[in-house]
């Protein structure tokens, strides 16, 4: 298998179409840390094994591998895979959601879906992921790990990678599944169950109980369907009568609804013939109507004349009428308003002085009750201090000077007995001021009451007076709209006299003229009503005629169902008998059945019980089978764990021995591998652990350790891998050893045509066969591509 061309688009740091191109030899993935030199090798174990473990870092998902530096946030992940198999070339393309591996240049996929390329992949390689990681990518890791890990740890991770710890876990599942079919076996021995020959023995005299219990079934069946025949004659001539009785009471019912509708039938007669009647006395009074409205033709035209002279005779009353009102009534009232506005005015005058005053009362007041409350306070603290001094006696001090009183005790409590007094008098001044002020708000409160109702009587005759304004706006608006009324008339209308009994006279005709014509209005659809009417009456007295007629026919239909009656009870009576008949024959035949079936129910069972006894043998059989395949199975899984652990030993150490002298100088003269996989070189001094050395001599005997590991897995499972992947295998060695790992790769190329080796170390490019630059673009973005 050889790798030919890698196209990366929105994977990982690689934003932008990425195309590689693989080179035969020993080509170096190189740029500084961070720029996705391991993000290639996962892209080629990703185009192959998909998201499997362990193609991805632990903890990562598929939704990590889409580039985040896309302008929306997150790209659409996409790598593209072309190599070379035994001499065939394939194209492998993963994404998110497509996968699909075909022939290079073929239309047709090899598999399509991402279980289903998996498949097809380990199918061509032979390898698992497990196996081609273990065997194709030397991870720094694992490298580390064979210098630095403890015995058991370093034997389960080469044992891992040369598949030991896979045929160990397969041998252990293998020997699980042999004790679980040895306890399968014993189970289904230890279980009970009846031997085929005695199922068949009972299930053949059911066979006959069930013939018999047929042929038994079938005969009541038999005479139950002839019970059931009868009985549908008998039925069907019950049936018969009872449709003739119904027919009857049908008609019966009919005579009776038609003589019920028979009445209203006759009363719509009788309206139409009103209404007849009605009609032609209408067509009567209409003819004269019509005459009388010929007549007053004209009366119509006077009418709207002495209309128009009585609109101007009622506007110029309002006119007039409007005018008395605004100057006798209206004008004097105006008067009346200004002068009760200024009263109360004055009113409010009045009022505001005498709330100043009642505010300077309060204010004077509660300076005083201040003064008094201070007077009391103090006074009753001289009291206290007079009742303490009186309990101290003369050994007490002054509160003051700090003192003892002494003699001058008395004199003391003289000199705060005068105070005291000086205060309660000054206490007592301010309570009868206090009170003469009360009394002064109280009569004040009681003048300002008197006050507010005045005030409150000439705001309620103002109120009376509120609406006069209006009033006079109004009244000089409507004369406005009188005289422009009377301007829209011409002048000889204006000029002439209204005459009231004239106009009374002419209304009086055009009344005739409206009422004959409201007549008018009200005859004329009721003459046209006549031929209506007319055509109603005769329809109605020929419905009555035809219903008279069915009545007949009815009545002669009902004397002839008189004999059904009789009929009915006989039919009646033979139906009783054949129902009973009937019912006895069907229980016969459900008994029968039941039998029948009872019988079918116990060989179904005794079938069963025969098929399971042939399961039970079967399985028998089956798990003794089972058995013998998974003992074999754990036999064949233990011979080939011992002969990988016993090829793999002394094959890792010869490579690495035949290295290691071949490339380092002579430096060691012999390597070795212990059981437990630890390396022991001897440089002249005697066999030594690893340990013994250099960093740079440690690391170059871990690469060949870990190159040999993939070497004799390749050569034990015959796997077609010509492409070696290392891991930042130069870091920490010295130039001299560098050289010397780049030797050994070199002769390790004639077991791989092609050794790609990840690399940020400047000195070690010069010696590699070609490079690939990973080169940062920005913060988050690489791009890859081979050096020229």
């Amino acid at each position: 298998m050889k790798l030919i061309i890698l196209k990366l688009t929105g994977y990982r740091q690689f934003l932008e179409p990425t195309v590689l191109h693989f080179p035969d030899g020993l080509s170096g993935i190189c740029g500084p840390n961070g720029v996705g030199k391991s993000k290639l090798i996962e892209a080629i174990g990703y185009a192959l094994y998909g998201a499997a473990a362990p193609v991805l870092p632990k903890g990562d998902k598929v939704s990590d591998l889409p580039s985040r530096a896309s302008p929306t946030g997150q790209a659409a992940a996409r790598v593209e895979l072309l190599l070379d198999v035994r001499g065939q070339r394939y194209e492998i393309i993963r994404a998110r959601r497509e996968a699909t591996i075909r022939l290079q240049g073929a239309t047709e996929s090899l598999a399509v879906g991402a279980k289903a390329v998996t498949t097809k992949v380990i199918e061509l390689l032979h390898l698992s992921p497990a196996a081609y990681y273990g065997t194709i990518v030397a991870q720094q890791k694992e490298v580390a790990g064979l210098q630095t890990l403890s015995s058991e740890d370093r034997k389960r991770l080469i044992n891992r990678l040369i598949g030991i710890e896979q045929v160990e876990h397969a041998l252990k599942l293998a020997d699980d599944e042999r004790k679980a079919r040895t306890y399968r076996l014993e189970i289904v021995r230890e279980s009970q169950w009846k031997p085929s020959r005695v199922a068949i023995a009972e299930r053949d005299a059911l066979q006959l109980r069930q013939d018999t219990a047929r042929v038994e079934e079938e005969l009541c069946s038999a005479a139950a369907t002839e019970a059931q025949r009868e009985y549908d004659e008998a039925f069907s001539a019950v049936a018969d009568i009872q449709r003739q009785i119904e027919v009857l009471e049908g008609l019966q019912h009919t005579l009776d609804t038609i003589q019920a509708n028979r009445t209203p039938l006759e009363t719509a007669y009788f309206n139409a013939q009103k209404r007849l009647s009605h009609a032609t006395e209408a067509t009567h009074e209409l003819h004269a109507a019509q005459a009388v409205v010929t007549q007053t033709a004209k009366a119509q035209e006077l009418l709207e004349q002495w209309d128009r002279l009585a609109a101007i005779d009622v506007l110029r009353t309002q006119q007039a009428s409007l005018e008395r009102d605004l100057t006798e009534r209206l004008s004097p009232l105006l008067a009346a308003r200004e002068t009760l506005q200024r009263v109360l005015n004055e009113d409010n005058a009045a009022l505001e002085e005498l709330r100043a005053e009642q505010d300077a009362y309060q204010q004077q007041r509660v300076r005083i009750e201040q003064r008094g409350l201070q007077a009391k306070e103090g006074a009753d603290q001289l009291e206290q201090r007079m009742a303490t001094i009186r309990l101290l006696g003369p050994d007490g001090a002054c509160e003051t000077c700090g003192q003892t009183f002494g003699d001058t005790l008395e004199t003391a409590l003289a000199h705060y007995a005068k105070e005291r007094d000086a205060a309660r008098q000054e206490e007592a001044q301010a309570a009868q001021q206090t009170t003469e002020l009360l009394e002064k708000e109280a009569a004040l409160a009681l003048h300002m009451n008197e006050r507010v109702q005045v005030r409150a009587a000439h705001s309620e005759r103002l109120l009376a007076y509120d609406e006069v304004p209006g009033e006079i706006r109004s009244a000089q608006r409507n004369l406005e709209n009188l005289a422009a009324q009377l301007a829209l008339y011409a002048p000889d209308e204006l000029a002439q006299v209204y005459d009231a009994a004239t106009h009374a006279t002419v209304r009086a005709e055009i009344d005739q003229r409206s009422q004959t014509e409201a007549a008018i209005a009200r005859l004329q659809p009721i003459a046209e009503t006549e031929v209506e009417a007319r055509k109603e009456a005769r329809d109605l007295e020929n419905q009555l005629r035809a219903m008279d007629q069915k009545l007949q026919q009815i009545e002669a239909e009902l004397k002839k169902g008189v004999p059904l009656t009789d009929a009915l009870a006989r039919a009646r009576e033979g139906l009783v008998a054949t129902t009973k008949t009937r019912d006895e024959a069907n229980e016969k035949a459900r008994q029968a059945f039941q039998h029948l079936t009872q019988i079918s129910t116990q060989l179904e069972a005794a079938e069963l019980e025969l098929a399971q006894a042939h399961v039970q043998e079967q399985r028998v059989a089956e798990a003794d089978a089972a058995l013998i395949v998974a003992e074999r199975t754990k036999e064949l899984l233990a011979q080939l764990l011992l002969e990988i652990t016993a090829e793999a030993r002394p094959r890792l150490a010869e490579l690495l021995d035949s290295w290691a002298r071949a490339l380092s100088q002579q430096r060691f003269r012999q390597v070795e591998l212990t059981d437990d996989y630890r390396i022991l070189a001897d440089n002249g001094s005697g066999l030594h652990q690893i340990t013994h050395f250099s960093g740079g001599e440690q690391t170059l005997l871990a690469v060949m350790l870990r190159v040999a590991i993939a070497l004799f897995c390749r050569e034990r499972a015959g796997f077609d891998t010509s492409f070696l992947i290392l891991d930042e295998v130069f870091g920490d060695q010295d130039g001299e050893h560098r050289e010397q790992l780049v030797q050994f790769l070199g002769e390790v190329k004639e077991h791989y045509h092609q050794i790609l080796v990840i690399n940020h170390v400047d000195d070690v490019t010069e010696m590699l066969d070609s490079i690939i630059d990973v080169k940062r673009t920005d913060l988050n973005t690489s791009i890859a591509e081979l050096r020229s």
